[in-house]
């Protein structure tokens, strides 16, 4: 039976129960060598607000403002079934990420603080970002200390694939995931593969995306204690693009229903198969106005 997977703050209520982690007697390892560019990548740095039949998305802008909803949790998730324990085991993740990720907080899918992205963030650059938590700025790390996840899901790459060679996007994203690892060895890594775009967007070839996603798969998997998912079978029409319905409107970034498809996924892989019987169905395009800013 479903329940409402509650929007609120999680990460810091934990804390407050049980005390911060305090890093101030920790030094940090030296930034990892990671590929630097003048050039930059030309999409949104927000995602692009979408009204949907059954949600309404927030208005404001990033992802620390306080966004609320009227509309019960479980209407947004209405095309997927969700467990009991697909909503423990969500709960229990921090989401790190670019633009596309932070999709996530901007519809208020996931909660705020269980969201540690911005836009133009890439696996080249990740270090070079600090992150507001709790009324601070912190870099990367300290805020996913400080966070104490039981999972840290990555998803990233979209900025990358127009700058950094194949090889160079996994090796950058190595680096993250061994000093993630280093001061987080009881947490779950999850990468989750780089989402498709629309046919119509210029931005990229879906084909480019595959190698580079074919290549973030294979470094994944050479460490069995980080897993690889992919969440394209879902979101991908049969031309090997991002589906009408979960695109927000500018032929990159995500619908609300795209981010449930993603979710989902990440559940079905982490916990296994839903239970039998389960079904999802394919997002109503026409219950999808696009309103762009």
């Amino acid at each position: 039976m479903r329940r409402k997977f509650a929007v609120i703050v999680l990460a810091f209520s934990f804390m407050m129960a049980g005390g911060c982690v305090s890093i101030a007697d920790r030094t940090l390892p030296e930034r990892p060598a990671i590929a630097t560019v003048s050039e930059t990548v030309d999409i949104p740095d927000t995602p692009v607000t979408v009204s949907v039949a059954t949600t309404t998305a927030p208005q404001s802008e990033g992802i620390t403002a306080e966004t609320t909803t009227n509309i019960p949790i479980e209407e947004i998730y209405g095309n997927f079934e969700f467990s009991e324990e697909d909503y423990g085991f969500l709960e229990g993740c921090v989401f790190v990420g670019d633009s596309i990720c932070s999709g996530l907080g901007h519809y208020n899918i996931i909660p705020a603080a269980n969201v540690i992205a911005q836009g133009n963030i890439a696996a080249r650059n990740i270090f070079d970002f600090t992150f507001t938590v709790d009324g601070g700025e912190l870099s990367l790390i300290p805020a996913l200390v400080n966070s104490s996840p039981e999972c840290v899901v990555f998803s990233m790459g979209i900025n990358d694939i127009n700058i950094t060679s194949e090889q160079e996007f996994a090796d950058n994203y190595a680096e993250i995931l061994r000093m993630t690892e280093g001061f987080l060895p009881e947490a779950q890594l999850i990468v989750l593969s780089i989402t498709p775009i629309d046919a119509g967007s210029t931005f990229a070839a879906n084909e480019k995306i595959d190698g580079f996603n074919e290549a973030l798969r294979k470094m994944v998997e050479e460490n069995e204690r980080w897993l690889y998912v992919d969440v394209t079978p879902e979101l991908k029409n049969s031309e090997n693009a991002l589906k009408t319905a979960y695109s927000s409107g500018d032929g990159i970034h995500l619908s609300p229903d795209a981010y449930h498809a993603v979710l989902y996924q990440l559940c079905r892989t982490y916990l296994g198969d839903e239970e039998e019987g389960t079904e999802t169905t394919e997002p109503p395009a026409d219950d999808i106005v696009i309103e762009l800013e």
